[in-house]
């Protein structure tokens, strides 16, 4: 079984913000580092078939906000 691959990137944060994050991610047993990573990971997959049906052909655009919270909804998500 092969690694996954990935990419190393460094952010800033305010102090504050770190600290509820850290904060939250203590609350669901997690270390910071974790938890921002599954965060942002279910952030990109989520918007992942969004993307994919923006580039359908016929569409020039990615989905507004109002038409992605339309579609979520149909799809009970």
């Amino acid at each position: 079984m092969q690694p996954i691959k990935t990419k190393r990137k460094i952010i800033n944060l305010r102090p504050e913000t770190e600290k509820n994050l850290r904060l939250i991610a203590v609350n669901y047993g997690h270390n910071l580092k974790s938890y921002i990573e599954s965060v942002l990971e279910e952030l990109a997959n989520e918007d992942e078939m969004l993307i994919a049906l923006s580039k359908a052909p016929g569409t020039d655009e990615i989905l507004n906000q109002t038409e992605k919270t339309e579609f979520l909804k149909s799809l009970s998500i």
